[in-house]
């Protein structure tokens, strides 16, 4: 069976998105498990930009064959597990991006993806995979609820606000803390809310992705896998020093609900690269 991890965030503009795609493409990068990556927002997002050039999300929007809405027909139809990703776009030999709905108004997307995104899910967990979804920030989303409920983890993407972190710990949504894991988005290493503040305020292992103005500028130009291609081995540096702790922690849970995952082999490690975007 596969994995669901779902990335949410109480307030919009957090890093959920962002953060979502960075931890996907490193598990892709650094260990050797099938990954699917997806959102539930209903308005073109963030990460057919990032791993799509411009034609490819042209293309997206003109071809009937490729993403959510494509996959909902074919489940229904009886497609195999092992057909998911004819419906993808490849990112690299381990992450498939299924593109978001193509519904042409928020009534249509709520009464198809939205009555059927939980399914949706839980026939991709059919196969030996892990499936990541980005859904949508704030407390109103019902599909949102439904896949917090059903995602085997939640990353729950907060940011060094102490106010937000405060609200968080005593709502009443609150994610269920056996499998939420905290993530800091958009980190600043030198702010007073350091690592070790925020763990000691919420009990347990907080972790961090810090701000890297080289990823931002990827999401934004459709480099995102030039970017990884890269700098995913690179060694000290506070970025991949940190998302390597946040994948390396998922995979070992990954592991513990009996996932078998292998390090890919890797390279000799890079002391620094200059990387223009």
């Amino acid at each position: 069976m596969g994995i669901l991890i779902a990335f949410w965030s109480p307030l919009h503009g957090r890093g959920n998105t962002s953060n979502c795609i960075a931890t996907a493409m490193q598990l892709s990068m650094k260990y050797n498990i099938e990954s699917y990556i997806t959102h539930t927002h209903y308005t073109r997002s963030t990460m057919e930009c990032a791993f799509l050039d411009g034609k490819e999300e042209e293309d997206i929007l003109k071809l009937s064959d490729l993403g959510l809405d494509s996959i909902n027909r074919a489940i229904k139809a009886g497609l195999d597990v092992e057909d998911v990703k004819s419906y993808c776009n490849k990112i690299n030999d381990k992450l498939y991006l299924i593109s978001g709905s193509k519904k042409s108004n928020i009534e249509v997307f709520q009464e198809n993806i939205g009555r059927d995104f939980g399914n949706i899910c839980d026939f991709i967990k059919q196969g030996d995979n892990v499936c990541f979804v980005d859904i949508d920030s704030g407390y109103k989303s019902d599909i949102a609820k439904e896949i917090i409920d059903i995602a085997d983890y939640v990353v729950v993407t907060l940011d060094q606000t102490n106010l937000l972190c405060e609200d968080y710990l005593s709502s009443d949504f609150r994610v269920n803390q056996e499998k939420e894991i905290t993530v800091m988005g958009r980190f600043d290493n030198n702010s007073k809310y350091t690592k070790k503040y925020l763990s000691k305020k919420f009990k347990k292992e907080v972790f961090v992705i810090p701000t890297d103005s080289e990823f931002l500028d990827s999401l934004n130009n459709h480099r995102v896998k030039s970017f990884f291609d890269k700098k995913y081995d690179i060694e000290d540096d506070l970025f991949f020093d940190e998302l390597n702790i946040l994948v390396d922690e998922l995979a070992s849970n990954l592991e513990a609900k009996g996932m078998f995952l292998k390090l890919r082999e890797e390279k000799p490690k890079k002391k620094f690269i200059f990387f223009n975007i």
